[in-house]
């Protein structure tokens, strides 16, 4: 949070202000050998991913001031994303050991968006949209397919136990 910014518009402006955070559930998951980006989405690891701690970070810096920080958590969501990301590791997995992994990654990847537990992009907007509109939010929202069960499944679980949950979900669903 830019300090600076408050003192450049004034308080009054900022004043009931909302910061809508919104990590992945598949940070907690990664994406197998897809995930390279699961570590900057989720970079204090499992039991306090990014979120948690922007949010704190950010909460703490910004309720002086009114402002106040919802943590949206998407789950599996119908997007153009799953087939690029297959693609990719696809082409760049061939002829590496990563090959046999990367098939059942990129497999998941593709069957997610035919699946009836995934969810139309509209979900994740209607919770930003609940989350800026009420007058007292809560402090995170899971929407769409799996986030609910994903984020019950990682509290639930030891670390070892979630890794192979996630692992055995991979390989039902390819």
């Amino acid at each position: 949070m830019d300090a600076g910014l408050i003192d450049r518009v004034g308080p009054e402006y900022v004043a009931h202000a909302r910061v809508t955070l919104t990590p992945a559930v598949a940070a907690l998951v990664g994406a197998g050998v897809a995930g390279a980006w699961s570590p900057d989405r989720s970079a204090a690891g499992r039991r306090i991913g990014l979120a948690a701690v922007l949010a704190v970070t950010v909460g703490y810096a910004a309720s002086p001031f009114g402002i106040k920080v919802v943590v949206i958590e998407p789950g599996a969501i119908r997007t153009e994303w799953g087939a690029i990301s297959a693609d990719n590791l696809e082409a760049s997995s061939a002829g590496t050991v990563y090959r046999d992994q990367a098939k059942i990654v990129s497999g998941t990847l593709r069957a997610a968006d035919k699946s009836r537990v995934t969810s139309g992009p509209e979900v994740v907007a209607e919770a930003i949209g609940k989350a800026v509109q009420l007058r007292r939010p809560r402090t995170r929202y899971a929407v769409g397919g799996g986030a609910r069960s994903i984020l019950l499944a990682q509290r639930l679980l030891t670390d070892r136990g979630f890794d192979r949950f996630i692992r055995l979900m991979y390989r039902v669903i390819s």
